[in-house]
């Protein structure tokens, strides 16, 4: 990608993402199995195994529409955000928020799609907010029963939700201590 950049710096890129994502598959499966019958297994998955996808496809757009409405709501004056602007503080409660919500029940990839809605025009620190929002993903994954990670893991390993909620939780906590940590020392670096 970053060569595709250099070549084609005009290039959009979320054109070069878009283009790649089809692509690189497509190309490996040719290598391994031949032009026509990668072609083919392509157009099976397509067809077939993405099919099976749209309930996570829906997800992701009802948070999506979720994040939009939201978005709208602050533009109308429907909500009224506590700040003006984004720091440490702000990266850190979001993170814990995301977290925490996950754990109760709420979609960590809504919740982020939610909060990036809600602060999106008072980010003053989008790395500081981006990395937030990833810790709190990856931290909501492994934290909350209800990701699809747990789901997996209840399945094969036949546990309770319960308990790994139970063996999880400390290391939840301990990474979000240390993200919290984290965001504290990358504002006191500069970072933005």
């Amino acid at each position: 990608m970053l060569i595709i950049a250099w070549i084609y710096p005009d290039l959009p890129t979320i054109t070069v993402v878009s283009s790649l994502a089809v692509l690189v598959p497509f190309i490996v499966i040719s290598l391994q199995s031949g032009i026509t019958s990668g072609g083919k297994k392509l157009i099976g998955h397509v067809t077939g195994k993405l099919a099976d996808a749209r309930a996570e496809v829906s997800l992701f757009l009802s948070a999506g529409l979720l994040a939009g409405g939201v978005k709208a709501c602050i533009g109308v004056g429907l909500i009224t955000l506590p700040v003006t602007g984004t720091d440490a503080t702000v990266a850190a409660a979001v993170m814990w928020a995301i977290v925490v919500l996950a754990i109760l029940g709420i979609h960590q990839l809504a919740l982020v799609a939610i909060f990036a809605g809600l602060l999106a025009d008072v980010t003053t620190t989008p790395t500081l907010m981006a990395v937030s929002y990833v810790l709190a993903t990856a931290l909501s994954m492994s934290g909350s029963t209800f990701s699809g990670l747990s789901f997996i893991l209840q399945a094969r390993f036949h546990s309770s939700a319960r308990e790994i909620l139970k063996a999880n939780l400390p290391y939840t906590v301990l990474m979000l201590l240390a993200g919290t940590a984290a965001l504290y020392l990358m504002e006191s670096l500069g970072v933005q």
